[in-house]
């Protein structure tokens, strides 16, 4: 009996060995698993932290160049016509008795600005007549209403039995160049090739004029 109590305390010391090399491998185990957690890919405890956006954002909530610039009220007018004076409009120089005259470079059109009346001719409608014509003959002057007028609407294509002023040499009208803009008063004209716009900057109105046709608004 005194052999395998001997045997039995000769086994013990390897037995606590092994017993510690084992719970020593399972401690570096566990920690090498965390350690892989934090320096590789979120587990699932972080990541359900995480808030994602359920939509993704949309391309249109920012208003492009082009939106953002003022464009022409009617097809061919100058963009921002109806609003403000532009800031590279000039006054114009041929006023008269209180009225402001200005003349395309085509001499087709012509306009008349005072403080009571306004209008625009185009000449070539006294003969084309494409708005026909009533008692006093052709419908060729866009006739506007002035800031102080009762009825603030868009223009209308009247006939008129006086010609324009620029026709009379003791009132030339002042020559707007293509690409220039004038104003008197609340009343502003931009001059370009494909025509002439002018407009009530307090109403708004107004109308774009060539050979071919007059567009109001």
């Amino acid at each position: 009996m005194s052999v395998p109590v001997r045997r039995c305390f000769r086994l013990l010391p390897a037995l606590v060995l092994v017993t510690g090399l084992l719970a020593g491998c399972w401690g570096s185990s566990g920690t090498d698993q965390n350690a892989t957690s934090d320096s590789g890919a979120p587990s699932a405890q972080d990541s359900a932290g995480i808030e994602l956006p359920s939509t993704r954002p949309s391309a249109g909530t920012e208003a492009s160049p082009s939106a953002a610039q003022s464009s022409a009220p009617v097809p061919g007018a100058y963009p921002g016509a109806g609003g403000p004076r532009p800031v590279n409009a000039t006054p114009i120089t041929a006023v008269y008795s209180g009225y402001a005259v200005i003349v395309t470079p085509s001499k087709n059109i012509s306009c008349e600005f005072s403080d009571t009346s306004a209008g625009c001719g185009v000449m070539n409608y006294t003969d084309s007549k494409p708005y026909g014509s009533d008692e006093l003959g052709p419908k060729w002057w866009v006739r506007m209403k002035s800031s102080a007028s009762a009825d603030q609407a868009e223009p209308e294509m009247v006939s008129r039995s006086q010609p324009p002023l620029s026709q009379n040499p003791g009132t030339p009208g002042q020559q707007v160049e293509y690409g220039t803009v004038v104003y008197h008063g609340d009343y502003v004209c931009a001059s370009e090739d494909a025509g002439l716009t002018c407009w009530n900057t307090t109403t708004g109105h107004g109308a774009f004029m060539n050979r071919d046709a007059t567009a109001t608004f």
